[in-house]
């Protein structure tokens, strides 16, 4: 079943969506721009393809991984196409397989950024009077202590926005020493 091409290149749903109807997944070049194009085999084993007329055979391969790119942040995207092997290959089809393979791999590491980060989070709450919060508190001459519950959520809110924008929505891990700084600044900002 073709699928059209968005305004970013091809998604990942596109992807997705053709590795569920055949063995392997294609895009061709159309007058209309490339399409995904499902390859399989009728029941009595005959290969079967479902191309548009005329169409120039493009790298599938390179358009996946920048639709995974796209929709991973190029960090995930890039350990993904070397974890798996996934380079150049103009004019052959990407296996279904490999498409769900490195959908999967994407998503599990979207998943450990996430709970890595939530970690980094927690240990840099301002609300909670974390321990981290407290030693940069105490870096700036500051008693954390004396800081009513509004402005601790204040500088929580301020820090969280600085913290998204890091970490891209969490397609890249924020480790200590990285929103350490992010703190700084939030504490800062608030504080004046």
């Amino acid at each position: 079943m073709p699928v059209n091409l968005n305004s970013n290149g091809l998604s990942l749903d596109a992807f997705r969506q053709a590795a569920t109807q055949g063995e392997s997944v294609s895009v061709s070049m159309t007058p209309d721009g490339p399409r995904v194009l499902a390859q399989g085999q009728t029941p009595s084993g005959r290969q079967v393809a479902w191309i548009e007329p005329d169409s120039v055979a493009t790298d599938t391969t390179q358009i996946f991984l920048q639709a995974l790119q796209n929709g991973y942040g190029s960090r995930i995207g890039q350990a993904v196409a070397r974890e798996l092997g996934l380079s150049s290959a103009p004019s052959k089809p990407l296996s279904a397989r490999q498409v769900e393979q490195a959908i999967e791999m994407a998503t599990a590491s979207q998943s450990a950024f996430s709970g890595l980060n939530f970690m980094s989070r927690t240990m840099l709450s301002a609300s909670s009077l974390s321990g981290e919060f407290r030693q940069l508190c105490q870096q700036l001459k500051i008693d954390p202590s004396k800081l009513d519950s509004k402005v601790l959520a204040q500088i929580d809110a301020d820090f969280q926005q600085r913290f998204d924008a890091a970490s891209q929505g969490d397609l890249e891990h924020i480790d200590l020493v990285t929103a350490r700084p992010l703190m700084l600044a939030a504490i800062q900002a608030q504080l004046g």
